[in-house]
């Protein structure tokens, strides 16, 4: 059988999709990661980290400088849902030191195989999903309301809860505040539009909910570190060049 594999790995800015026939753990060193598994929205931070099961088809897009600790797992036995994990103070410095190993230490198969088992013991505890009724009627609601403007105030009104009450559980449990993981919702979907229609980036500004050009650009340039206009120019073209080079294979 074949041994759980760990190392270090950077996302690209464009959004990418797969599926693997191997349990996944992802966990944060720098940046984010938006990560959409079998269509529920997750965003892996400093202090959130993900668990995809075999089969689980996912969308991923790095922010700008990212760089994950991904691990794997080929022969884990936990049959659980691919969920987020929230992670403890601890785990986040272990995290941090296998880290600095693998960047000055690496070869010892020994200390690394045992790296991989410390480090699957601190993650598997918190691997469960999100039961926090409030969180998950918020995040149904913005995601299917993600295309209008901004408005907590109907989030709350929906969820029948103070905002300031909302908003730490919604952190607590997904790692980002309400407005953040709407403005992130919006942008993913702008991606989508920015590569599979020909619509004008004014139209599809409108499209995702913003009143304006300007404010749409420069949240997309805050978000995936380029404009909308060289993003998608950039996207096309790659996503040209790779299927020439799957012909000429």
């Amino acid at each position: 059988m074949e041994n759980n594999r760990l190392d270090l790995r950077s996302y690209d800015t464009d959004v990418c999709r797969h599926e693997h026939d191997f349990a996944q753990l992802v966990l944060p060193l720098q940046g984010t990661l938006e990560l959409e598994i079998c269509g529920r929205m997750n965003i892996v931070n400093q202090n959130r980290g993900a668990y995809i099961q075999p089969g689980d088809t996912h969308c991923f897009s790095g922010s700008p400088g990212n760089l994950f600790l991904v691990m794997d797992l080929y022969n884990h036995k936990v049959q659980l849902p691919s969920t987020a994990i929230q992670l403890s103070s601890s785990t986040q410095k272990f995290i941090q030191f296998t880290h600095h190993y693998f960047k000055y230490h690496e070869g010892d198969l020994i200390a690394e195989g045992l790296i991989n088992q410390l480090l699957l013991h601190f993650t598997a505890a918190p691997i469960v999903p999100v039961q926090d009724s409030y969180v998950l009627k918020a995040k149904t609601w913005i995601d299917t309301h993600f295309k209008e403007p901004v408005d907590l105030s109907r989030i709350t009104k929906y969820c029948y809860l103070s905002l300031s009450q909302l908003q730490r559980r919604f952190k607590k449990s997904l790692g980002s505040t309400l407005a953040e993981y709407w403005r992130l919702k919006k942008i993913q979907h702008a991606k989508t539009l920015l590569i599979e229609t020909n619509c004008s980036i004014e139209m599809i500004a409108t499209m995702v909910g913003y009143e304006n050009l300007s404010a749409f650009s420069r949240r997309f340039h805050q978000v995936v570190g380029q404009s909308p206009k060289r993003w998608r120019v950039a996207t096309i073209a790659a996503k040209k060049s790779l299927f020439l080079d799957n012909l000429s294979v």
